[in-house]
């Protein structure tokens, strides 16, 4: 993962990438949530399983339009999402 979208990481989280990789896929074992753990040491496991999930790395794909014509009217709505499925519409972050 690191290798193809983050080439020059060279720290995450304080750990090298494949340090960090090998943590994050233990993650959910290292803090099962136990039935005696009260709701801050709960809150504080859900928030590691959060740090080391690496979905945070992916960016979704969004797409923006200000055009008050196609917000209001449906099938320009329909229109406007289908040419960003098929690749119509640059990314919000290149417009």
């Amino acid at each position: 993962m690191f290798n193809t979208y983050l080439p020059k990481v060279e720290k995450v989280e304080g750990l090298s990438p494949d340090d960090f990789l090998k943590k994050a896929l233990g993650i959910d074992k290292e803090l099962q949530a136990g039935e005696k753990n009260d709701d801050m040491e709960r809150h504080r496991k859900e928030t590691m399983k959060l740090i080391y999930s690496a979905e945070r790395f992916i960016m979704n794909k969004i797409y923006h339009t200000d055009n008050q014509e196609t917000l209001t009217d449906f099938t320009k709505l329909v229109e406007f999402v289908k040419s960003s499925i098929n690749g119509e519409v640059k990314y919000y972050w290149d417009s």
